[in-house]
């Protein structure tokens, strides 16, 4: 049976007075996906112009800039923008296994093991790294569908040592409400061993390019507590009950936060998940599920 995922994206802006962000200078391939006043670019697969081609990120679905009634929700995070580094993406970019799976592990030094939403790498390490640079044995193709509202990216694994899967994602706007993405995903299993994978969603959003730092805020509604380590209590601090800000520019690096969730949580519809917003220019995201996380 095909396992699926809906992920929901919504806009809000209170003011437009901020100009708009570039996007006309577009040298990768692409499609556009308007709806409304929302302006959103979707780089398409491709080994040799791609807006992507790392070996950690599903390469389908990534949107490169998002513009709204003169504000952009996404666009380069990571400056100068290089293709090929593993972090090179944009937007709600997305991985499977961070920490390798069953045909890495099984894999001997030299032999292949697949990535979802990639293709066939081969394995040079015996502990998966997510920002290594794998040799690719070869990539996985993409069949592309496009509708007036809506974009599917398919990719399928026939057989690497028994193992087979279809992969589908679709960009749709949502029917009903208003300024909301839909990112649907379908995984099946087509070969005959048991497929078995972590997914989740990277969320590298930049609002009106405004880089990383205090003029943000992240609200995770479900949560009741933020144990922070002391070297992230020197960048973020806790606005009770559920908010974190940044002290100072994130200038280089990264770090990380646990967040605490009561148990009772898992069995809800996460609507929202989280919320970016810069309050100063008026400008707020939400992020929302249709299954619990795990």
């Amino acid at each position: 049976m095909p396992n699926r995922r809906i992920m929901t994206i919504t806009l809000a802006t209170i003011s437009s007075t901020i100009a708009a962000g570039d996007a006309t200078a577009i040298t990768y391939p692409h499609t556009i996906l308007n709806h409304g006043d929302n302006r959103v670019v979707v780089a398409l697969p491709d080994p040799d112009k791609g807006y992507y081609r790392g070996k950690r990120f599903d390469w389908s679905g990534i949107i490169t800039h998002w513009e709204k009634q003169g504000h952009t929700f996404a666009g380069e995070l990571k400056k100068p923008h290089n293709p090929n580094k593993h972090d090179g993406a944009a937007g709600p970019v997305e991985e499977f296994d961070m920490q390798g799976n069953a045909s890495f592990q099984e894999a001997q030094m030299g032999e292949e093991f697949y990535k979802i939403g990639v293709g066939i790498l081969i394995k040079n390490n015996e502990k998966y790294q997510f920002f290594r640079r794998y040799k690719v044995s070869r990539l996985l193709p993409w069949k592309i569908q496009t509708t007036a509202n809506s974009i599917t990216f398919t990719q399928k694994l026939d057989n690497l040592r028994g193992w087979g899967w279809i992969y589908s994602k679709t960009l749709r706007w949502h029917e009903e409400r208003k300024d909301t993405l839909q990112i649907m995903h379908t995984l099946t299993n087509t070969g005959s061993r048991a497929l078995t994978t972590e997914h989740y969603n990277h969320s590298m959003f930049c609002l009106d390019d405004t880089p990383v730092g205090s003029s943000y805020r992240l609200t995770i509604p479900m949560a009741t507590g933020f144990p922070l380590k002391p070297r992230a209590a020197e960048k973020v601090k806790v606005i009770p009950p559920n908010t974190l800000v940044f002290r100072e520019p994130v200038l280089k690096g990264s770090f990380w936060t646990q967040v605490t969730i009561p148990d009772q949580a898992g069995g809800q519809r996460l609507d929202p998940l989280f919320v970016i917003s810069v309050p100063q220019k008026g400008l707020q995201l939400e992020v929302a599920m249709d299954r619990p996380l795990s």
